[in-house]
């Protein structure tokens, strides 16, 4: 099983990191060993797509109907994905298959439906004046992802950040990769431009932290522990960027096999 960046026009290093499932403690893969270099491309590519408008300037309804596609894309591939998650962060396949991934492509469908039924305001001013309140796509978001429900999580900071017309550079843990590659394979798939969604591997030292620095990454969208957390608000005033978290993780098990 791999898990590599998909960042259009570059070419990485190419090393790689070994992909260990908590099932049995063994190897199943590899996921690629993302680097700064590789961020700071995918920052280029991102940001090259929504100046291009070839997604941020599309209407609600042809970006619905993307995403819509998406998401027939991932029913198709509920099983696949379902077992990806199984294997990779060691959850019983039962959890995945009815709730996770019933979850993660419900998040999509309702996101898509919402594109074209979010509407602005008029202001109420004088006669001499007309005050607008519209909703537009920040820029470049940046989504660093937890690993107890990959695909779950995915979907809550993806989706949204897509629908509304931003360019999307996905970070997932290291340990639990392979549906967050998979789901954005069958998006590119679906047509979401490759520059509008981007996937880059590896750990949060050499990615995560590179991308919550990036000086030209609008919004950080991180769930992870207290101390990561505060790190990427640290940054975020840095940079001067916005930052949206969720800290503090509880409620881990370990199963062990004569359970």
């Amino acid at each position: 099983l791999w898990a590599g960046n998909l960042i259009p026009g570059h070419q990485s290093a190419g090393k790689r990191l070994p992909n260990i499932s908590p099932i049995h403690n063994k190897r199943i893969g590899d996921i690629e060993a993302g680097t700064a270099a590789d961020i700071d491309a995918a920052v280029k590519a991102a940001r090259s797509s929504f100046q291009s408008g070839e997604w941020s300037r599309l209407s609600p309804g042809e970006r619905k109907a993307v995403v819509l596609r998406w998401v027939q894309l991932m029913e198709e591939h509920a099983e696949e994905l379902a077992a990806l998650d199984c294997v990779d962060a060691g959850k019983p396949i039962t959890e995945c298959l009815n709730t996770d991934m019933p979850a993660t492509i419900d998040t999509f469908r309702w996101y898509a439906e919402a594109v074209d039924k979010v509407f602005g305001k008029i202001s109420p001013t004088g006669p001499g004046a007309l005050g607008l309140i519209v909703s537009e796509p920040i820029g470049v978001v940046g989504a660093v992802l937890p690993w107890n429900f990959p695909a779950q999580m995915y979907a809550w900071k993806v989706a949204p950040a897509l629908a509304a017309g931003n360019s999307v550079i996905v970070k997932p843990a290291e340990l639990t990769s392979l549906s967050a590659y998979r789901m954005t394979q069958l998006a590119h798939q679906a047509g979401v431009p490759a520059g509008a969604l981007i996937l880059v591997t590896g750990t949060g030292e050499d990615t995560g932290e590179p991308l919550g620095r990036h000086m030209d990454v609008d919004m950080v969208s991180f769930t992870g522990s207290n101390a990561a957390g505060i790190a990427v608000a640290k940054a975020a005033a840095d940079t001067v960027k916005r930052v949206s978290q969720e800290l503090g993780g509880k409620s881990a098990n370990i199963i062990l096999f004569d359970a």
